[in-house]
């Protein structure tokens, strides 16, 4: 059956990822966004505008990270396996340019429920004044599968966090393969560079936290 298929023409061949199915270019990803900021500012709205990613998890350890350093941070000889792992979570403030807040989550993967936990304790951080003068909170995120619109326990979340806060919420997605746009994600090479090796060594959770 092997030759047979092979005289076929269907030989093994690599297995490759699939192609966009559209291409799109920058301004069109800004010019979507921005209308959406129009809208907002034509209904009168006061827009908190967020960017929001979760990062790959962080292995706690001495481990060779990549990276270069200039002090004696040597790595173990061999990476046996971290038992304790991070995912960080992040919010930037558009207003100010600042990476807001980000929340860890440990032994566990990045779920729709830890994007909204996230979301919730960023919100308890907001000052009185601050929250009084958000109307609308609109959301730059990825159409990763923790973050996707179509998920139903995303939604589930969704809906209670905006009956408890009684404020809209709008998600802005990025197209496929371009989420690198997303404001966010220049704030998590920053950080890859300082725990890769520039900054520190990820010995414990008290040096990843500092």
């Amino acid at each position: 059956m092997a030759q047979v298929l092979n005289i076929m023409g269907y030989g093994l061949r690599k297995v490759v990822k699939a192609k966009p199915q559209k291409k799109f270019h920058k301004r069109i990803i800004s010019s979507t966004t921005s209308k959406n900021f129009s809208r907002n500012q034509q209904t009168s709205l006061k827009v908190k505008p967020l960017s929001m990613d979760c990062k790959a998890t962080v292995n706690i350890g001495g481990y060779s990270r990549g990276g270069k350093t200039r002090g004696e941070n040597q790595p173990e000889d061999h990476d046996m396996g971290s038992t304790e792992k991070y995912t960080p979570c992040g919010i930037l403030d558009e207003d100010s340019g600042q990476l807001f807040y980000i929340n860890f989550g440990s032994c566990s993967y990045k779920t729709r429920d830890f994007i909204v936990d996230t979301l919730i304790q960023w919100w308890k951080t907001m000052t009185p004044e601050q929250k009084q003068d958000t109307e609308l909170i609109q959301i730059k995120v990825d159409n990763g599968p923790e973050s996707s619109g179509v998920r139903t326990q995303l939604k589930k979340r969704m809906v209670e966090f905006v009956d408890l806060l009684n404020i809209p919420i709008q998600l802005v997605y990025y197209p496929p393969y371009y989420s690198k746009y997303n404001p966010i994600e220049g704030c998590w090479g920053i950080l890859d560079q300082h725990w890769n090796g520039g900054g520190a060594k990820l010995v414990d959770v008290k040096v990843m936290l500092s």
